[in-house]
Formats: C-alpha cells, structure tokens, sequence
C-alpha cells in the first residue's frame, strides 16, 4: 500500500479533496457560476480547436460565450455517440492535453473507443474518492470492482499490454476485480467466494450486474459483512 501513495495520481490527491469538500459549502449561485465559467473555457477551446465543434459553432451561427447553461443547452446539439465512434478524430481537439485513447467497458454490448486525458482522468477520480469518502469508505480500503475492462479487448499490443497491466494495478490499488463478462450462476458463486475471501469494504460495478450478484447472495445466504458501500454506475 505503500507503493501506491507514490503513484502520481496520489500526490496531490490530500489537496484535491480539501478542495472538493469545501466547493460542497457553496451556494446554489456560485456553484451555478463556476459551472458556467468551466463550460464556457471547454466551449471556448472546442469550438477553435476540434473540427466537429468548429463546424457546428459556424453552421449554427453559436456565440463565442454563452450567458447561461440554459442557453448553452438548447443552442448547442446534444454529442450524438454515432459521431464519436465514426469520426472520433473530428471530435478531438487538435490541441488535446496529454492523454490517450480508451475503450469503453461496453455496458451498450458494444466498447467503444473514446480519448481521455491524464488530467480529465485525476480530476473524474478525485470526485469519485471524494464521494466515497463522504459516506466513510477511504481511498485506500479494500475495493471490488464488478465491471468490465474494454482495454482488455482492444486489438494487438495494446490489448495484450492491457491485460498484463490490468492485474498488477488492481494488486497495487488493492481492488478485487470480478468481470461482468461472465455473470452465470456459476460464475456469481465464484464472485461471491472471492469477496468472502478477499473482505472489500466497498463493491462497484453495473447496477445489473449487482443486482444479480445481490439475488446469488440472498440465494445462497452469502453475507459479507465488511461491506460498507455498495456504488451502482453505468446503467
């Protein structure tokens, strides 16, 4: 456990979720204010630098600046996913921070490939350890994760590079990883047993997927009592 507070990510993460708690005490108006300027700064990027947001601000005659989120989303076309899995190269900035391309975990039946920043990623983490800190799970407590891995399955170098790194990250950030791939009565029992083993305070995954493990459990009378946190997502 060590090892993983020297991780980058980490560094910093003391800071960010002194920052996170204390934005939870602002009011409806400055949290409705700093929304505004954050999309306005993405708008401001996207509309110059990515080729699908550029010909949608010219076709759409869109501002430079929007007066209100009420303005942005009805001027501004809801992302259709057909664009992203098509062109995903039109939709990424020319200017994009350092990053890389993942694959969904195909909760759709379908991964798709999307781009993702180093910071986009630090940021979306921090919120999520902030949320469970909040509800007394730490960020360093046992977790199991009942989810897919989309890079898993991406072709060539990178899907075998995923898939030797996949179990050496999971050991490093203490997690139990069961796949929602495989959610047979067989496979939930063994899901089960592996939880009982491994005493995770917290549990992730397809809200589907959990409820299916929660009727395996109540089926076989498996109780694991060091769970303090169910979080549902995806579906």
């Amino acid at each position: 456990m060590q090892l993983l507070r020297l991780l980058p990510r980490f560094r910093h993460l003391d800071a960010a979720l002194s920052q996170l708690a204390a934005r939870e005490q602002w009011s409806a108006s400055d949290i409705a204010a700093f929304q505004l300027e954050r999309l306005n700064e993405l708008w401001r990027h996207a509309s110059t630098h990515s080729p699908h947001y550029a010909e949608l601000a010219a076709v759409n005659s869109l501002p430079d600046r929007f007066e209100s989120l009420d303005e942005f989303v009805h001027s501004v076309p809801v992302l259709d996913k057909g664009a992203v899995r098509t062109g995903p190269d039109r939709v990424l900035s020319k200017s994009a921070p350092p990053g890389d391309w993942h694959h969904t975990g195909g909760s759709t039946g379908i991964p798709m490939k999307v781009y993702w920043s180093g910071e986009a990623h630090r940021q979306s983490l921090h919120i999520k350890y902030r949320a469970e800190a909040a509800r007394g799970l730490g960020v360093h407590d046992r977790k199991a994760f009942l989810w897919g891995h989309g890079a898993s399955l991406a072709p060539g170098w990178r899907g075998v590079v995923a898939r030797m790194r996949r179990p050496v990250e999971d050991r490093l950030r203490n997690r139990l990883r069961l796949s929602a791939y495989r959610l047979g009565p067989e496979d939930l029992a063994e899901h089960l047993d592996r939880m009982a083993g491994f005493r995770p305070a917290g549990l992730y995954g397809y809200s589907s997927a959990v409820y299916l493990l929660a009727q395996a459990a109540e089926q076989r009378r498996v109780a694991i009592p060091s769970l303090r946190l169910v979080t549902l997502s995806a579906e």
